[in-house]
């Protein structure tokens, strides 16, 4: 099947206390292959939709909250799910996330690139030690955090204009 002839993804918008009730409906309804499981850190998103997603940057009213996305898909009818759950920040618990790889093979390396690269808890996740370690490298905890600032870039950016060359 090409691209152009696939449907557009249902997406559902939960929240992080129905994230596996969600995941369970949608492998009930079929769509049992799971595709992908991602974060991104939406710190600095617009509240509504329409304005986009990077279109808020450096709103005063912006919150800390992360958005972690499972796709599923129905190979046989061709369809597939995308759950999304905007998770906020907790001053005590930080940001938290029931896991699903009970549900649906593959989710807990899915679960584990989250909780390393984003910081984000998973209740009942992979119990291994996380594989990038602040304390024996320079890559900082949660690297992918908008509020992490990695080392590489501390200097300013790349290709800036280096000293005694023309332009």
């Amino acid at each position: 099947m090409s691209a152009a002839g696939l449907e557009p993804d249902e997406v559902a918008d939960v929240t992080p206390q129905q994230w596996r009730d969600a995941v369970t409906a949608a492998i009930a309804s079929g769509c049992r292959w799971l595709s992908l499981i991602t974060a991104w850190d939406a710190s600095c998103e617009s509240a509504t939709r329409g304005a986009g997603r990077r279109g808020a940057r450096g709103r005063a009213d912006a919150r800390p909250e992360m958005v972690v996305c499972c796709r599923l898909l129905d190979r046989e009818a061709g369809r597939a799910i995308r759950l999304e759950t905007r998770i906020p920040w907790d001053e005590r618990d930080g940001y938290r996330l029931p896991s699903v790889r009970d549900l649906v093979a593959g989710a807990a390396w899915y679960e584990r690139e989250i909780a390393d690269q984003f910081g984000i808890t998973v209740d009942g996740a992979d119990p291994r030690p996380p594989v990038i370690h602040p304390g024996r490298s320079a890559t900082p905890a949660a690297p992918m955090r908008r509020s992490v600032e990695l080392p590489g870039r501390a200097g300013g950016p790349p290709g800036g204009r280096e000293r005694g060359r023309r332009r």
